[in-house]
């Protein structure tokens, strides 16, 4: 029950915050605070790490190694059996299979919490920002309680005022980036997670990218998630790799967007980045529970070795 109330109080203070541009006050700090007063000693911490080698004989701790799942669930409600009521099962089917440590989604209404709360509450908590005071769409992040301590979380907008609720860029729609700051309860390993949707006009997309960079912490291991909506040949791709690498080590060219199989050219334009880690068992979620769309994207999974 405390798990539940926790992610009811969060989500409502975080909807609150949306009304004046999603900067921290302190009945956000004061809910934070009350998650890791409350998860604090709760759980047993190993004294010994398991320890493992990656491929290329790097060693790890194998309690450092994430589960990551990033998914455009689609904001609205579609034809054709593609309503969030109708795909929310589905979705919830296809998340058990993989049992991601972490996982952000984008395109995330308030709709969806009717159905996402009572699936994963036991078992995550997460944090909601939404882009506008106007517009309740966001990219939240779900992270397990169990292996992970919050340490901290944010947003900030793609814009030429990040701290700011604003337009960046020429975009069609503001655009955000949802951030939490963890710690492995087993190992003490601190890391930094981010979870963003870019526009889908290509002017933003460098900026939005350098902007990316540029809010990197040094200090420890980052994970980026998000609908990108840029191609790997992209100038916008170009721009995130050129600080962070691909989770898709292989060039796996499945497409993630299909608009639910009706896109002639389906493309790939959804990705985990990765800087301070090392990925494996990159995979492109194309599991259709029952012949059916989870949305019109595909979700993407990676295993990330943060070091």
């Amino acid at each position: 029950m405390m798990k539940r109330i926790v992610c009811f109080l969060m989500l409502a203070v975080l909807l609150v915050s949306g009304f004046t541009g999603c900067k921290k006050n302190a009945a956000e700090s004061m809910i934070q605070e009350y998650i890791l007063e409350d998860s604090e000693g709760f759980y047993d911490i190993p004294e010994a790490f398991t320890a493992s080698v990656t491929a290329d004989g790097t060693a790890y701790a194998v309690e450092n190694k994430i589960k990551v799942v990033s998914y455009n669930i689609r904001c609205a409600n579609d034809a054709n059996g593609n309503s969030i009521k109708e795909r929310a099962p589905r979705l919830e089917q296809v998340i058990g299979k993989y049992d991601p440590d972490i996982m952000g989604f984008q395109e995330f209404v308030p709709e969806w919490n009717n159905y996402v709360e009572p699936a994963f509450s036991d078992t995550y908590d997460y944090i909601i920002y939404y882009r506008s005071k106007d517009n309740y769409e966001g990219t939240p992040v779900f992270w397990k309680r169990n292996k992970f301590k919050l340490l901290d979380s944010g947003v900030f907008w793609l814009s030429e005022t990040p701290d700011t609720e604003s337009l960046g860029w020429d975009a069609d729609y503001y655009r955000i980036c949802s951030w939490i700051k963890l710690e492995v309860r087993a190992t003490g390993k601190v890391f930094y997670y981010y979870n963003t949707h870019f526009d889908y006009t290509e002017p933003p997309q460098v900026p939005s990218a350098q902007l990316m960079t540029e809010r990197v912490v040094a200090d420890a291991p980052v994970i980026v998630t998000g609908d990108f909506n840029m191609t790997p040949k992209s100038k916008g791709y170009a721009a995130m790799t050129e600080v962070f690498a691909d989770a898709n080590t292989a060039g796996d060219t499945t497409a993630t967007f299909t608009d639910y199989g009706t896109k002639e050219d389906p493309i790939l334009i959804d990705y985990i980045f990765t800087k301070d880690s090392i990925s494996e068992n990159y995979t492109v979620m194309t599991e259709m529970p029952g012949g059916k769309y989870v949305s019109d994207h595909f979700g993407v999974y990676s295993e990330v070795i943060i070091l």
